[in-house]
């Protein structure tokens, strides 16, 4: 585990996200002494944006933030247009 001051206290970034995902489901975690004890209980893609959006992570500032984000939805998009064709490739199979 990281020195950095912020690795037991969610930064900026993290409470910003903790205020809003799910509206607001995960808001209490921003009293948590130590977050990523508390994170394993939480919805997987929160986790997820947690870890990335974590000051012992580098993310720093809010256009690392933003460039995570943007890359996480890119990678969503991808994910999403896979499962599409599947479905696509089965009414084609059924027609």
């Amino acid at each position: 585990m990281s020195d950095h001051p912020d690795t037991l206290s969610l930064n900026i970034y993290q409470r910003a996200v903790a205020r809003t995902f799910m509206n607001g489901e995960y808001r209490e975690l921003m009293k948590s002494k130590d977050w990523r004890a508390d994170l394993e209980a939480c919805d997987p893609l929160f986790q997820f944006l947690m870890r990335e959006l974590a000051s012992s992570a580098d993310c720093d500032n809010v256009e690392e933030a933003k460039r995570r984000i943007e890359r996480a939805i890119e990678d969503l998009e991808w994910a999403w247009k896979a499962v599409a064709l599947i479905g696509a490739a089965k009414k084609k199979k059924v027609a």
